[in-house]
């Protein structure tokens, strides 16, 4: 099943950076792993993390888990001009949830001469905590997060704004996994 309509492969034409913006749960992985199908280097600090902790990852404190992260966060987004250079399309899989690293990212694709896309990907806060229900830990892309960090990711959630290039994705569906 594709989940990419026409006009939406239309609009990603012409770009070579896909920055996947959302919170958890909110189906990015799931595009980007379409994206990938269709020849762009996936990159995601989950991934990442899990190569190297496994589901050690899970038995660090929060404030551990988040060095971790921005730090695998970062070493994917540092990929990004070499794979660039390579002429490579790229996907970013993460939240992509504050707008600092968004225009990082927009900064190093306005250097290398190509095009980006913000896919903001919003679900209601229901169908959240229905698709985060069913993840078990048992991977990169089924990492447990549980109603009180959804919550954290929420409340810090910086939204695309008008003047960044972005496609909005209201996702209700209740399942990613069809």
């Amino acid at each position: 099943m594709t989940i990419i309509s026409k006009e939406l492969s239309d609009a990603l034409a012409d770009v070579s950076v896909v920055m996947m913006c959302g919170v958890s749960g909110s189906g990015k992985t799931f595009f980007a792993q379409e994206l990938e199908s269709r020849g762009f280097i996936r990159l995601s600090a989950d991934v990442d993390v899990w190569n190297a902790y496994g589901s050690d990852y899970a038995q660090k404190t929060k404030a551990e888990q988040h060095i971790i992260y921005m730090g695998a966060l970062a070493g994917a987004i540092g990929r990004v001009p070499e794979l660039l250079q390579q002429r490579k399309r790229v996907v970013i899989d993460a939240s992509m949830c504050k707008r600092a690293r968004r225009d990082d990212v927009a900064q190093i694709c306005s250097r290398a001469g190509v095009g980006h896309v913000i896919v903001y990907l919003d679900s209601p806060r229901t169908t959240l905590l229905e698709r985060l229900k069913t993840r078990g830990g048992s991977g990169p892309d089924d990492q447990f997060v549980s109603e009180a960090e959804l919550e954290v990711f929420l409340a810090h959630f910086e939204p695309p704004c008008s003047d960044e290039r972005f496609i909005h994705i209201k996702n209700s569906n209740a399942s990613t996994k069809e």
